[in-house]
């Protein structure tokens, strides 16, 4: 961070587990913290290490560069607080912090001149890889705010937070279900649990290889050989082992099939096949 840059905070909530308490050039770039009130503005002031507790918001007009790190029910209305201040928001850059909001919601605030953006880090990462989008001069200091050795920082589209929430979920909450499900069945042939789990990351590993490779071309399997007889016998031997677990193939099989753009009528014929009873679907 350049010398020239005064940053001001506005901070509430959990304070204490935000990134920003890591972030080496606070010491000597923060400026006025504000909060709802100045007792916790003091509160905050002392978890940082840095800064001083402002209870007027005129006190902003220093700063180049205003964090705004708040829980998520505050921030409409921390905005609507912010436009009344007594100064120009020209040349400043409002960044929103530890957020799952893009910078859309600092709108009012753009209107009147100042740059916008925001800066989260990747969840689970141990804060060595942030996301950032907004605008130019706003990612420009985002990046500048988190820049040290082991620190990687991507860029996205302004307005899409909500989409890369998505992709997150696909690759955790999504894809533990599918790994749990990978262990439980090798347990099922009667591996031990450090067995099954050991396999099943190695499987992972190979199918992030075989993507990295080839990317959509890297789909193996009798999905993507479209072999019906391999894939029938896989479901039956789910179906004696757990009827939900083999609905979860399959249901999980005709959506692959669907996305990687391929005629799913087979996979609903061997559906039928395999189950008679609708009432099985649902076991």
């Amino acid at each position: 961070m350049t010398k020239s840059i005064v940053v001001a905070l506005q901070a509430a909530g959990k304070t204490r587990d935000s990134f920003l308490r890591r972030l080496p050039f606070l010491e000597e770039a923060l400026g006025p913290v504000r909060s709802t009130s100045f007792r916790l503005a003091r509160r905050i002031v002392n978890i940082l290490g840095a800064g001083h507790a402002v209870d007027d918001l005129s006190a902003f007009h220093e700063a180049n560069l205003v964090l705004l790190a708040l829980p998520e029910t505050q921030v409409a209305s921390v905005v609507d607080d912010l436009v009344k201040a007594p100064f120009s928001w020209k040349n400043k850059t409002v960044v929103l912090c530890d957020s799952q909001m893009d910078s859309g919601v600092l709108s009012k605030l753009a209107f009147l001149g100042a740059s916008t953006g925001s800066l989260t880090p990747v969840p689970s990462l141990d804060n060595g890889l942030f996301i950032t989008e907004g605008d130019l001069r706003a990612v420009r200091l985002a990046r500048q705010l988190v820049s040290r050795e082991g620190v990687r920082v991507l860029q996205m589209t302004r307005g899409r937070k909500s989409l890369f929430d998505a992709a997150i979920g696909f690759s955790t909450g999504l894809a533990l279900p599918l790994f749990t499900a990978t262990v439980e069945t090798m347990r099922g042939c009667g591996m031990t649990q450090r067995d099954a789990v050991f396999l099943a990351d190695r499987m992972v590993q190979r199918t992030l290889r075989a993507y990295l490779k080839a990317g959509r071309k890297g789909w193996e399997g009798p999905l993507a050989l479209k072999d019906k007889p391999g894939l029938r016998r896989q479901l039956q031997a789910l179906t004696k082992m757990d009827p939900l677990m083999a609905t979860y193939y399959l249901e999980n099989a005709m959506l692959a099939v669907r996305m990687f753009h391929k005629d799913p009528a087979w996979v609903s014929e061997l559906r039928r096949e395999v189950f008679s009873r609708p009432a099985e679907l649902q076991a």
